[in-house]
C-alpha cells in the first residue's frame, strides 16, 4: 500500500455539476437532513438520516438502503465548513469514521451553480478500489444527477401550489380503466416506492387493511405475492407477474387473485396493468392503464371499491414521499 503522503493527484477523484439553481439553494439541500434524504446517494438508493450536527466537529450519522435491501451505515465528520462555498469532511462508517476526506464546493456560474465533489484516499489502491469495486465515479455522477432534479423540483412554483393531478376514468368498451396521479417527488425516487418491497408495503394496502410482502422478484418472469390484512386478521392473498420492465419508465404484468400457497383463484377476475413513469412540472406523472377480459370484470372490480381503495392507497404514497 502507498504512503498517506503519496501525490494527492494518484489518491484523488472529483465529479461536478453545473445547475440550474442559486448557490444558497444547494447549499441548503446539502446542509439539511430533510432535503438530504430526498437525494443524496447513487441511483436505486435510500437514505435515511439518524442525526446530523451541521458544525466542524459535527457529525452526519446516516444510513444507505441499496437496491437489494442491504443497509450500509456511513458517517461523516466535519472538518471545515464555509458557508455557501464549501464542506469539508471525513467519510466512513460507524466502524471506521475516517476511510477517505472528502469535500463539496459550491461555485457560482453563468448556468447557475456548479457542484463539485472531491475525494481523497489514503492510497492510490484505495481509490482505484472505490472506483473497480463501489463505481465511486458513476455514483458520484448520479448522486450529483438526483440533486440536479431535486432542485429543480425545489424550484417549481407549481409544486408549491398546484394540487396534485389525480384522473380515473373507466371506459367499458374498451374494458379499461386508467389512472393519472402526479407526485412532487423525483421520478427515481417515484419508481422506487413501486418496485422495492421494503417501500411499496409502506403504501400500497387501504387503511386499515396492511400490505404484507411474501416475495417480489421485480424482473421479467418475476413474480410479486403479497396479502391485504385486514384489522382482524382476514387476508385477502394476491400476486402481480411482472411482464415487461423498462427501468425508471415502464413496467407491465398480471394482477389477480391467488390462495396462500399463490395459486391463481381462477373464479376471479385478472387484469393486464401498463404503468409508465414520466417527468413533469411538479415532480413525476405515473399513468396506469388496467386491461380487464370482459365488462363484467372490470364491473366486479369497481364494485368491490377499486377506486377507493387505489385512490387512498396513492395518497398514501405522495405521503409517504413527502417524508422521504
Amino acid at each position: 500500500m502507498e504512503a498517506v503522503n503519496s501525490p494527492i493527484a494518484d489518491r484523488e477523484l472529483s465529479v461536478s455539476r453545473t445547475m440550474k439553481a442559486p448557490r444558497a439553494l444547494a447549499w441548503k439541500a446539502c446542509t439539511e437532513a430533510e432535503h438530504l434524504d430526498r437525494w443524496w446517494g447513487p441511483d436505486g438508493f435510500i437514505n435515511k438520516t439518524l442525526s446530523l450536527d451541521l458544525r466542524v466537529g459535527g457529525q452526519w450519522k446516516y444510513t444507505m438502503t441499496g437496491p437489494d435491501g442491504t443497509v450500509f451505515p456511513n458517517l461523516i465528520t466535519y472538518t471545515e465548513i464555509s458557508p455557501i462555498d464549501l464542506l469539508a469532511y471525513d467519510h466512513g462508517d460507524w466502524d471506521n469514521p475516517k476511510w477517505f476526506r472528502g469535500s463539496m464546493s459550491f461555485a457560482d456560474t453563468e448556468d447557475g451553480t456548479t457542484v463539485t465533489i472531491r475525494l481523497v484516499f489514503p492510497s492510490k489502491e484505495e481509490r482505484d478500489r472505490s472506483v473497480e469495486q463501489y463505481g465511486a465515479i458513476e455514483g458520484g455522477k448520479q448522486t450529483l444527477a438526483k440533486l440536479d432534479n431535486y432542485l429543480r423540483t425545489l424550484q417549481t412554483p407549481k409544486a408549491m401550489t398546484q394540487p396534485a393531478i389525480f384522473n380515473f376514468i373507466v371506459a367499458k368498451d374498451d374494458r379499461t380503466v386508467t389512472v393519472e396521479r402526479s407526485f412532487n417527488a423525483p421520478q427515481d425516487m417515484v419508481w422506487d416506492a413501486w418496485t422495492r418491497a421494503e417501500i411499496l408495503c409502506q403504501w400500497w394496502a387501504p387503511k386499515p387493511y396492511e400490505c404484507v410482502i411474501d416475495a417480489l422478484d421485480f424482473r421479467p418472469g418475476g413474480r410479486w405475492r403479497y396479502c391485504m390484512q385486514g384489522p382482524e386478521g382476514d387476508r385477502h392473498h394476491c400476486f402481480f407477474e411482472y411482464a415487461e420492465v423498462r427501468p425508471k419508465s415502464y413496467f407491465s404484468g398480471k394482477d389477480g387473485f391467488c390462495d396462500e400457497h399463490g395459486v391463481v383463484n381462477a373464479a376471479m377476475p385478472t387484469m393486464q396493468w401498463e404503468n409508465s413513469f414520466s417527468a413533469h412540472d411538479t415532480g413525476t406523472l405515473v399513468r396506469i392503464l388496467v386491461h380487464f377480459k370482459t365488462p363484467e370484470d372490470l364491473e366486479a372490480i369497481i364494485k368491490m371499491g377499486f377506486k377507493e381503495g387505489f385512490s387512498q392507497g396513492l395518497d398514501q404514497l405522495d405521503e409517504l414521499l413527502s417524508k422521504q
